[in-house]
């Protein structure tokens, strides 16, 4: 399983499971794999709500969401965060 946590507006954060996503034979729209909406602020428990699945995390930019479960007490090797951020070839030097 692969989680994808993205933004679902300001304050707002999507966790979109990439795998049913690609998998559903209907057209793409706003809800296909969305397995959760909510504050920001909920991040941390939504987390914690699919951990025992052991997902792998993907997200654009980590500084926008890694330090809020850093915070919360998430460590990669203790909570199967493993998410990465995604960079496009302009930001990398």
């Amino acid at each position: 399983m692969r989680i994808v946590i993205g933004s679902a507006g300001p304050g707002r954060v999507v966790l979109v499971d990439v795998d049913v996503a690609a998998a559903d034979d209907s057209p793409a729209d706003e809800t296909s794999g969305v397995l959760a909406k909510a504050s920001a602020d909920d991040l941390p428990a939504l987390v914690a709500r699919f951990a025992p699945e052991r997902p792998r995390w993907v997200w654009r930019d980590t500084r926008e969401w890694y330090p809020r479960l850093l915070d919360a007490g998430y460590e990669s090797s203790a909570s199967s965060i493993c998410g990465c951020a995604a960079r496009s070839s302009s930001s990398r030097r």
